[in-house]
């Protein structure tokens, strides 16, 4: 997915589509803390690729209406 060590990233549209789908599923129901260990795409979660791409989960939810 993407780490600072390797400097290897996702693309940040296919970070946002796997974001809009997990909020979509769980009807904006998820915090912080899901994007750090329950995510379903990601053993070690999604925040370091959202840090890189300047992104938080409230603009995200925010841009799909939650």
């Amino acid at each position: 997915m993407g780490c600072w060590h390797c400097g290897n990233w996702i693309d940040e549209e296919e970070l946002l589509d796997l974001c809009t789908e997990c909020i979509t599923d769980k009807k904006g129901q998820i915090t912080e803390d899901d994007c750090d260990g329950l995510c379903p795409d990601s053993d070690f979660g999604l925040r370091e690729v959202m840090l890189h791409y300047n992104l938080t989960l409230q603009k995200i939810k925010q841009n799909l209406g939650y």
